[in-house]
Formats: structure tokens, C-alpha cells, sequence
């Protein structure tokens, strides 16, 4: 994967300083408007990938799934899923389990739709759309007097709505869809902003998936941590998580004079920095350079 990863950042190089290039990008300039400017990232971004993903998309799967057969992640998230499957919304701890209902068939075919698409994508940005995709129909599925928007909704269950749609759609090559989208994005994306928090929650979801234990924990239902990510919930002090899938973090909220608790989707190895990075993103944070963990 780095040497995929290599070979792309080497030629997007290499076409910045190509000659034929450069007349190229001033012919079509020349036919745009004057509000109007040529993406020339996202343009070598995405013939790149076309170039060369397409290509070795095939083999790049093949070593991902044989090194995760070998190491038996695949075979545990075949049997947990088909465990999950047979899990009610109630059994997987959701905050309001009592307001909800299993999605009807027809919402559960079109995130099946948008996950199939994910897998036989080759763009790692095109599977990225189609993930955030289908989480969008699955915040859809809210209570009507609790809707709200995808950056503040509960990142508990925002985990543990993937951890059903992944085993109702039975994808059981989510683990190698995350790793390729992780490792083929931009880093910018994966650093920042929307995309490194919804991957995480991916990661974590998949964590959960790979360990019956982590799966049963996520009926404990735990108060304060069902109240995470409400941005007008105050609590006073932190209690431990229920599952060691999430992270609960104090965060100082100046203007109301309080300290707040907040959850958010724990993935192994995932580093401080990583995390601070999703935390501004997520609350708001506007001076990221001032807390720390």
C-alpha cells in the first residue's frame, strides 16, 4: 500500500511541472468564467486513481483479505455479524431504543445499495461518498423530535448504527474497505474534518464487530455516555464508558463556565494527536493548539 500511495504523490508531482500540462490548464481556464476556477488537485486526484487504483485495485484486495483471513479477523466478523443480525435495536444498547423501529427493507436495500457501491469502487474517494452516504439514510431513521444534525449526533450510536447496517448488509469486507479508504485518501482528509471522524467511527465499529465481548458491552446502557456528543448536555463528572469501544473526554466550555463529557469512537492504536484533531473538529474548537490530552 505505501508504494501505491508512492507512486501517486511521485506522478502528481511529476504532472505539476509537465509543460503540456500547464497550456492545458490555461486552454480550459480560458473557457471558464471569471468566478470560476479549475480544481487541478481534485482533477490529477482522481486520474490518478483511475490510472493506477483501477488497476491494482484487484490485487490490493486480494493481499488485504488473505492477510486478514490469516490472521482470523475475517472469520470472526463473519460469525459476529451473523450474531448481530439476529440483535434487536434494545439488545445493541441504543440511547432511545424505545422510540425506535427496525428499518423497513426498502431503507436497509438503498444503504445496502450504497455500501455494494463502496466495495466495488476503486476511488477511495468515491467509497468515502458512498459511506457517508448511507450514514446519512441512517440518520434519517432519528426520531422525528430528535433530529439533528450528523456532526452532533451521538458518537456511541452513530457506532452502534454501523455495527447494525454492516451486519444487516452483511459486509463482511468492511474491515479491508476501511484500511483502503484510510490509506489511499488524501491526508488532509483523514487528518481533519468529517472524514477522520467518520472513519474513525468505521474503525470502531469494525473493533466491535471482531469481539462478541464488545458486541454484549453495548447493551450496558450507561447514561452519561448515551448523552455524549449533546452539545446543551452539562454533567458535572465523567463515568467510566460501557464499552472500551469509546473515549470519554472533559472538555472546558468557557462561555457556560462548566466542564463537559464527551464521548467519542476509541480504535486501537489511534494516537493523541489523531484524536485532538477529531475533538476541535467535532466540538467547534477554534484554538486546537491550546488543549491537549
Amino acid at each position: 500500500m505505501y508504494r501505491i500511495v508512492s507512486r501517486i504523490t511521485v506522478s502528481n508531482f511529476t504532472f505539476r511541472f509537465s509543460g503540456d500540462l500547464h497550456a492545458l490548464i490555461d486552454q480550459e481556464s480560458s473557457h471558464l468564467n471569471a468566478n470560476q476556477i479549475l480544481n487541478i488537485d481534485a482533477i490529477l486526484e482522481a486520474v490518478l486513481h483511475k490510472l493506477l487504483l483501477k488497476r491494482v485495485k484487484p490485487h490490493l484486495y486480494h493481499v488485504m483479505v488473505k492477510e486478514n483471513s490469516r490472521a482470523g479477523g475475517l472469520q470472526a466478523l463473519s460469525a459476529n455479524i451473523a450474531y448481530v443480525r439476529s440483535l434487536s435495536l434494545s439488545d445493541l444498547g441504543f440511547s432511545n431504543a424505545d422510540q425506535m423501529s427496525a428499518p423497513p427493507a426498502s431503507v436497509m436495500e438503498q444503504i445496502k445499495i450504497c455500501l455494494r457501491k463502496m466495495q466495488h469502487h476503486y476511488s477511495p474517494l468515491k467509497k468515502l461518498e458512498n459511506l457517508l452516504r448511507a450514514i446519512s439514510i441512517v440518520m434519517s431513521l432519528q426520531p422525528n423530535d430528535d433530529k439533528r444534525s450528523e456532526k452532533t449526533m451521538a458518537a456511541d450510536d452513530l457506532v452502534r448504527w454501523l455495527v447494525y447496517i454492516l451486519a444487516r448488509t452483511s459486509t463482511v469486507g468492511c474491515e479491508v474497505e476501511a484500511w483502503y479508504m484510510w490509506e489511499l485518501l488524501p491526508q488532509q482528509m483523514i487528518t481533519k474534518g468529517d472524514a477522520a471522524y467518520y472513519l474513525t467511527a468505521l474503525f470502531c465499529a469494525i473493533h466491535i464487530l471482531k469481539s462478541i465481548d464488545a458486541i454484549k458491552k453495548l447493551a450496558e446502557k450507561d447514561e452519561e455516555m448515551m448523552n455524549s456528543m449533546d452539545l446543551s448536555h452539562q454533567m458535572s463528572s465523567p463515568a467510566s464508558s460501557a464499552s472500551d469501544a469509546f473515549v470519554k473526554v472533559a472538555i472546558p466550555d468557557e462561555i457556560a463556565g462548566c466542564i463537559r463529557y464527551a464521548t467519542f469512537p476509541g480504535v486501537p492504536q489511534m494516537t493523541t494527536g489523531k484524536l485532538c484533531r477529531v475533538i476541535a473538529h467535532q466540538q467547534g474548537i477554534t484554538n486546537p493548539e491550546d488543549h491537549g490530552l
